[in-house]
């Protein structure tokens, strides 16, 4: 897996496809996660070069991962409050935690459900392990869920995963995945959440059941989501690579979990000319000292999104990468697009809305 970061400008839009049912006043208040941010570079321990990272089987991705930055959140598991930390992830559903991360032994609310747990990755890693139903604390004073359903993998490590996409189909487990359960809990109104990846020296947040006003510009413009797909796909229109379009036809999956989007070769080319890539061992090695006032456009039909030069990077020490790479027509936005966006995602609605986000200390969190 791998995470995030994010950025700001004004965007053209419709009126009519702003995200409805905005109240402040109305049921439950929105529920808010601060969530931590981890420079690679800042741990002795790990390969910057080159980070081969699988993904879920969901869809077939690759993926390489330069985990420039990682985002998380700290939780607690468990009546006897176990520490640990989890990833961020908006492209799977479930939440697993590495096995030195929870006893149920040492927890008198722990219920050993006796089914399996197993997920692979594409670099061939598979996690193996048992589901549990137990309380889970998310953040230094985030929601408490008294009944989680959550895997407990048979391997040890530093960090879980906390998927936040929404249900693959309407035979899973709700109180498997988070904002339904948030919701079935009676802790929101609404099975929605807002994600903000702060910049890469502050933090960001996640909002369940509502949105940061402060944290956009323009419009937060709604597009509907697939009902047959098991992601967060929208459609992008076209990309412009400093005024000159490239037309893209199909959906792209947003992932918070994927550091690097995947791109059309076509687009991965023109990108590559743009940025003087130095193309080595499957690497795209670009200068770090990009301009702000050069910029991607995706335009996704009814707004844009700009993602300047300078943040379209992935960054690891003194050496950045192209922000894109490509993988057998693969289509993702992943941190170095979301790093930009404001996105809304609607699971009651099947919605996800996106706005320019805005670099800003101020906050106006509402019900939405």
């Amino acid at each position: 897996m791998k995470l995030i970061v994010f950025l700001p400008y004004v965007i053209a839009s419709v009126r009519s496809a702003l995200i409805p049912d905005m109240d402040s006043d109305s049921g439950p208040s929105p529920l808010k996660i601060d969530f931590k941010i981890h420079r690679s570079n800042e741990s002795s321990g790990e390969n910057n070069d080159r980070f081969a990272f699988g993904k879920r089987n969901g869809y077939p991705v690759l993926i390489i991962d330069y985990a420039d930055v990682i985002y998380y959140t700290d939780m607690n598991l468990g009546s006897d409050k176990q520490p640990g930390s989890v990833w961020i992830d908006t492209g799977s559903s479930i939440m697993w935690v590495p096995e030195n991360n929870y006893d149920p032994s040492t927890s008198t609310t722990s219920y050993d459900t006796g089914n399996p747990f197993t997920i692979g990755y594409i670099d061939g890693t598979t996690y193996t392990g048992e589901y549990y139903l137990d309380t889970v604390e998310f953040g230094d004073s985030g929601p408490e869920l008294s009944k989680f359903y959550f895997a407990k993998s048979s391997k040890s490590g530093s960090h879980g995963l906390l998927g936040l996409a929404d249900l693959y189909d309407s035979s899973s487990r709700r109180d498997s995945n988070l904002i339904w359960s948030l919701h079935d809990q009676g802790l929101i109104s609404k099975a929605s959440y807002s994600l903000f990846l702060g910049p890469d020296h502050g933090s960001g947040s996640v909002i369940f059941g509502g949105v940061d006003t402060e944290k956009y510009t323009g419009d937060l413009v709604s597009y509907d989501l697939s009902t047959y797909q098991l992601d967060s796909r929208v459609p992008v229109e076209s990309v412009s690579i400093n005024g000159k379009v490239i037309p893209q036809l199909g959906e792209f999956v947003l992932d918070s979990g994927t550091s690097l989007g995947l791109v059309s070769q076509e687009l991965l080319d023109e990108l590559d000319v743009a940025f003087n890539s130095t193309i080595k061992n499957g690497n795209h090695y670009v200068d770090c000292d990009q301009p702000n006032d050069k910029f991607l456009e995706f335009d996704f039909g009814k707004n844009v999104i700009r993602v300047p030069f300078s943040n379209a990077l992935a960054r690891i020490g003194d050496t950045c990468y192209l922000g894109f790479t490509y993988n057998n027509g693969v289509q993702i936005l992943g941190d170095a697009f979301l790093r930009n966006a404001y996105v809304y995602f609607d699971f009651s609605n099947k919605r996800v809305a996106l706005a320019q986000a805005l670099y800003s200390d101020s906050s106006n969190i509402i019900s939405a």
